[in-house]
């Protein structure tokens, strides 16, 4: 990559990517497009993109992708989306051990003042009607639970009241103090129980 002897750099990139169509879009259209084919065996790792930035200095803000998506006061009638992962599953049969649509690691070596994994916010009028909509055209439902907190506290519903005991609902991954949502009935119960065994208590219901 080119140096220059200029000390206040504003602006650096190293691949920019630009496309100018005045034309409408009948097909797909990409930024960039990622294949990857391969018949033989490999025991190590796959990274579609990796981004790795090390520096020495303070900086004001860091980011491995930042995507601004800009309608220019055009109505949008189907869909934008800043990041979308879609993954299909051909596997002819194999057996896939872990399976994510996306895995965050963070290796944090001190005590920072703040820190998340996911932070959502807005810098305009508006916010988003849901922070995590898991309801949709296409809706999935989890074989086991919506949402899955630290040490197996589960939250996730069914219709129709829980049941207790090791073959009960939950059994296996719903920890104590997980919550099951009845929607049929729009009662709200907690496991008081274990994870292996546990024990539903009704702790409110509608009506």
């Amino acid at each position: 990559m080119p140096t220059d002897n200029v000390e206040k750099k504003y602006t650096r990139t190293v691949f920019n990517i630009h496309i100018d169509q005045d034309v409408a879009i009948t097909g797909s259209n990409r930024m960039i497009d990622l294949h990857y084919n391969n018949a033989v065996e490999g025991t190590g790792r796959m990274n579609g993109v990796e981004l790795v930035t090390r520096t020495a200095e303070k900086i004001a803000t860091l980011r491995g992708i930042t995507i601004n998506a800009l309608d220019k006061g055009k109505d949008i009638s189907e869909m934008m989306s800043g990041l979308e992962i879609k993954m299909e599953e051909d596997t002819g049969g194999a057996t896939i051990a872990k399976l994510n649509a996306i895995e965050i690691n963070i290796c944090l070596r001190s005590s920072p003042t703040y820190s998340a994994a996911i932070e959502m916010k807005s810098t305009d009028t508006y916010s988003p009607q849901y922070g995590i909509d898991m309801t949709s055209t296409n809706h999935l439902d989890p074989t086991k639970a919506d949402l899955r907190l630290s040490r197996d506290v589960c939250i996730f519903s069914g219709a129709g009241a829980p049941t207790d005991g090791t073959t009960g609902t939950g059994a296996g991954y719903a920890g104590v103090g997980s919550i099951y949502i009845d929607r049929t009935n729009g009662a709200l119960y907690v496991n008081t129980g274990t994870t292996a065994s546990p024990t539903w208590k009704l702790v409110t219901q509608a009506g």
